[in-house]
């Protein structure tokens, strides 16, 4: 079945897409990065490199963490943090929405995963490249004339 991925190119910050947008989702609902992690079958090393790729990718931190303790420390979603979910989850729905029907017909026109071809797609033809033209550009000539002069 015909899918749509969505990430959102952050420049020189890397992406935003489904794998991040999950992990701030599990944050929010376990409280833990390592929680999270673990929910996604991620290490922690991983769930916190990606945790702070996106810190350090906006003006407010999007996690908020505390470090061990008596309580075993946590991690919350920022005000900043919930919001960019909200947002971004709002743009991969709105997509799929709009894309829906295209992606039907993606679908249909997809053979069935192992069903061969049952017929030979045509040869594709190397694009021509345009042919160098016969006259040869000249430069402008000029008159000897100065402006004004006729």
């Amino acid at each position: 079945m015909a899918d749509l991925i969505v990430r959102i190119d952050l420049g020189a910050y890397g992406r935003l897409g489904p794998g991040k947008l999950l992990l701030m989702q599990k944050i929010a609902e376990l409280g833990s990065i390592s929680a999270a992690g673990r929910a996604l079958n991620m290490s922690y090393r991983q769930a916190w490199s990606l945790i702070d790729q996106l810190n350090h990718a906006f003006k407010d931190p999007v996690v908020a963490s505390q470090t061990g303790g008596k309580s075993g420390g946590g991690a919350v979603l920022t005000d900043f943090g919930k919001l960019l979910l909200i947002h971004c989850n709002a743009i991969v729905s709105n997509a799929k929405k709009t894309s829906a029907p295209h992606l039907q017909f993606i679908d249909a026109v997809l053979l069935p995963p192992g069903k061969a071809l049952t017929h030979q797609p045509p040869a594709l033809e190397p694009e021509a490249k345009p042919k160098p033209s016969a006259r040869k550009s000249t430069p402008a000539r000029s008159s000897g004339a100065k402006a004004g002069q006729n």
